[in-house]
């Protein structure tokens, strides 16, 4: 082994972590370790049964003496044979980076900044965030869970984030790896999970799945259409459509929805839902209502049905309802439409009484949960779902559609 390499890092670790790397001030107590303490060079170098570790480490501690780089404290009356304590000499510590072949921690910190540096205007705010945090985190000598040594790893997270931002529409994950990097796994296999955890750390959102997290910034595991259902006319291209002539309603894709122009919405009222049991449910039964499936959060190709449908309201005024789960994230996805799309957003049976009628088929909840929901009711932002967030932590359940649909029909 390369003991003289292992005592130096060992020596450097703990002068990295210490104040004096950071402030530039020396401490009185210079970086140290003890052999009389338990780690793993003190076990080699107090092995019984194989005593040559103590003569190769004594080897190199000479060596590291010679070149001044460090100093030793030898046991009593063991003098050059016993070793009780290593000092770091702070004049020689980049002599000493040099001999162990070891980067300095705040030249890797540097390195990475400068890759992560785009971010600092990126036009997100959780990642202007987390690129804020790290910077103030590495001028504090602290490495903010940042793998210094992973410099290709963040290239490729800058990379991935700077594509995405620029996203006009969803693109499956494989096609979006493909473009961007040029191999069709290397986004979920290299990027994906560092990008999920500074996501759901900074996000203003928490959502209820990695698959939701991914769609939110417009990756797919597959392209999916916006499900319409109802009266209402388009134009694409210049040709009028009446949706209204479908009985099923209508499965609208990307580029369509792109290119089409709501014309008139001829029901009396316009009803979104979270949940495709649901919305299946309701087209069957309801003929003066325009549904659209959200499929939980809206992903880029129903936010931009919604901007159309919001601008087309703003001349053409229609009530429009939210129809979602009667728990933490059906409360959640509520309040995101009416923030970004609807500001009277009404909800439907989304109220105490429907809880109170079907929380005997509801879901119950664990302290997380109830912690989530209990945050809630200190926010006067969903003031709204205060009387409902109560009787849910009264039950201790979550009631999602599906249970209504089943036991109504």
């Amino acid at each position: 082994m390369d003991y003289k390499s292992k005592i130096l890092s060992v020596l450097l670790n703990k002068y990295e972590n210490s104040k004096t790397a950071h402030t530039g001030e020396r401490s009185a107590q210079r970086p140290q370790f003890s052999f009389r303490q338990k780690h793993e060079l003190s076990k080699a170098y107090n092995d019984e049964m194989d005593y040559t570790n103590r003569l190769e480490i004594n080897t190199a501690l000479k060596d590291l003496i010679r070149k001044k780089i460090i100093e030793v404290k030898w046991e009593k009356w063991e003098e050059n044979r016993i070793a009780e304590k290593v000092y770091l000499q702070y004049d020689f510590i980049p002599q000493a980076y040099r001999e162990a072949g070891i980067e300095p921690k705040i030249e890797k910190m540097n390195r990475i900044l400068k890759v992560l540096e785009p971010l600092a205007v990126h036009s997100w705010e959780w990642v202007r965030q987390w690129y804020k945090e790290v910077q103030q985190s590495f001028q504090n000598n602290k490495t903010a869970r940042i793998n210094l040594n992973d410099v290709k790893g963040y290239e490729l997270l800058v990379k991935a984030l700077s594509r995405l931002e620029g996203l006009e529409d969803s693109i499956p994950k494989r096609t979006f790896s493909q473009l961007v990097f040029g191999d069709t796994k290397l986004f979920e296999t290299t990027i994906q999970n560092r990008l999920l955890i500074i996501y759901k750390r900074y996000g203003d959102i928490e959502y209820e799945s990695d698959k939701e997290y991914l769609e939110s910034i417009g990756i797919l595991e597959n392209i999916q259409p916006v499900y319409i259902k109802g009266n209402v006319d388009i134009r694409v291209r210049g040709e009028k459509i009446a949706l209204g002539s479908f009985p099923g309603g209508f499965g609208l894709m990307d580029e369509t929805i792109k290119e089409l122009e709501i014309q008139y919405v001829h029901d009396e009222s316009i009803m979104l839902i979270e949940n495709m049991t649901t919305y299946y449910e309701q087209i069957k039964k309801n003929n003066n209502i325009l549904f659209i499936y959200t499929g939980g959060f809206p992903k880029k190709n129903v936010q931009q049905l919604l901007k159309k449908l919001n601008i087309y309201l703003e001349n053409h005024p229609v009530p429009v309802y939210h129809y979602g789960d009667l728990d933490y994230g059906g409360i959640q996805i509520f309040e995101y439409i009416k923030r970004s799309f609807f500001s009277g957003l009404e909800p439907y049976m989304m109220d105490v009484a429907t809880y109170r009628q079907f929380v005997k088929y509801g879901m119950e909840f664990g302290e997380g949960y109830e912690e989530k929901l209990l945050k809630m009711l200190e926010n006067e932002q969903y003031s709204l779902w205060h009387e409902l967030i109560k009787e849910m932590l009264k039950e201790k359940k979550r009631v999602e559609q599906e249970v209504i649909v089943r036991n109504v029909i």
